[in-house]
């Protein structure tokens, strides 16, 4: 089920984990259970069935202390960018809905070294239109061991207006600069895809930079993407759904996720 962007006149946020989109509220949703960021935990360590279907985490004190878990998130694309954050840095993806005062605006900050950003950043490489985008985190066992170990093989989804298969990837891993190994400061092996993500961006905004003819504050119709630089705040209606009246979230980072980081 597509999930509308839900926010008033501000700015609502979202994260990423265990698949889904996550985003906090300041009430419990109707018919939600509690669990814990431990069962959470012990279910994805264990590759057990993640109990994250209606239900919520209690965050503690914070305004907005309940963090729930969404299948997709549709809007239109409006920006994409690389930030420096307190939490690291993050690919942030802004989607909105509705124009003028009714305009909705939700941003996605995601680990940008991730791979769910290379999923996604190889995904709008091949985005042909900013309207009615949707965007559906994945995230399933591996069939295949890398040195004996299973792990997840995790990824963002887009699915232009009206389609209902996903957009396909622009580039095959055999096309892209390579992953390397590299030692942390736990002395243990790790991925690193910063020559790799580094490229996609890089493509991902000439694409999308399609999008927005000089002087325009809106999405093209067609296209090949849009302006990074783009901060507008208005954007034409988002195509179908309803836009869920909700107070503005405070910014979420997503909860930490048993994710090893391979190469896959």
């Amino acid at each position: 089920m597509e999930t509308p962007i839900r926010t008033g006149s501000s700015v609502s946020f979202y994260g990423v984990a265990y698949g889904k989109i996550t985003t906090k509220r300041q009430e419990i949703p109707d018919g939600y259970k509690e669990v814990t960021e431990a069962e959470l935990k012990a279910a994805a360590k264990n590759f057990q069935k993640i109990p994250v279907k209606n239900t919520y985490v209690n965050k503690g004190s914070e305004k907005y202390p309940y963090q729930i878990f969404l299948e997709s998130l549709t809007g239109d694309l409006l920006e994409i960018e690389r930030a420096d954050t307190e939490h690291g840095i993050k690919l942030k993806v802004t989607l909105v809905s509705g124009e003028g005062e009714g305009m909705k605006k939700g941003e996605i900050g995601i680990d940008f070294y991730s791979k769910y950003s290379e999923s996604l950043l190889n995904t709008l490489c091949s985005l042909s239109n900013p309207r009615g985008v949707t965007l559906r985190p994945f995230q399933f066992k591996s069939e295949q061991l890398y040195n004996g170990n299973a792990y997840y093989i995790t990824g963002i989804s887009i699915f232009e207006h009206l389609e209902d298969k996903p957009l396909k990837k622009s580039y095959l891993n055999e096309d892209l600069p390579p992953v390397e190994e590299m030692t942390d400061n736990k002395g243990q092996t790790v991925i690193s895809r910063v020559k790799r993500i580094n490229f996609l961006f890089e493509q991902a905004v000439k694409n999308i930079s399609q999008f927005i003819k000089p002087g325009s504050e809106t999405p093209a119709k067609t296209g090949t993407g849009m302006k990074r630089e783009l901060t507008s705040e208005t954007a034409n209606r988002m195509f179908g759904g309803t836009i869920e009246p909700a107070e503005p979230t405070t910014p979420t980072t997503g909860i930490e996720v048993y994710d090893e980081d391979l190469p896959f």
